[in-house]
């Protein structure tokens, strides 16, 4: 716990906006009320009293954090493809972006841009049950 508190406070004083998620992996916030925090970074005294009972750490995108988007791949076998693509034509630029990997073995790449069009869906596909089910997404508005 200690360790995520000790990020969080690294993360904020780098400009970005962060807040706790379930520690049951649905990334789902620990916190009742959060929409605050996609408008304004967390205070020191505040985040003392957070990541106490195990709770994982979420970025929150978009103005707050200097115009952070961040794409996140549902899907992780569409990521190393993407990678090739990536590579081919902007050769680095991959190896230049935070990445994480999500507790569903997903990918979140951070890049910072002037604007943000919200969450955008960028590839989704039928499910067995014949919902649409996304695979690849913007974050960050």
């Amino acid at each position: 716990m200690y360790h995520i508190r000790r990020e969080a406070r690294r993360l904020v004083a780098a400009g970005l906006s962060v807040i706790p998620i379930r520690p049951d992996g649905t990334k789902r916030p620990a916190l009742d009320a959060w929409a605050p925090y996609q408008h304004m970074r967390v205070n020191a005294n505040t985040l003392l009293g957070w990541f106490r009972h195990g709770e994982g750490l979420a970025v929150v995108g978009g103005a707050v954090s200097g115009y952070l988007e961040i794409l996140d791949f549902d899907v992780p076998e569409l990521f190393a493809p993407w990678c090739v693509v990536v590579e081919r034509l902007c050769p680095g630029l991959v190896a230049r972006l935070p990445l994480v990997q999500t507790p569903s073995d997903g990918r979140h790449l951070y890049y910072r841009c002037e604007s943000i069009e919200g969450n955008l869906q960028l590839a989704r596909r039928r499910s067995v049950n014949e919902t649409l089910e996304t695979m690849i997404e913007t974050r960050g508005g």
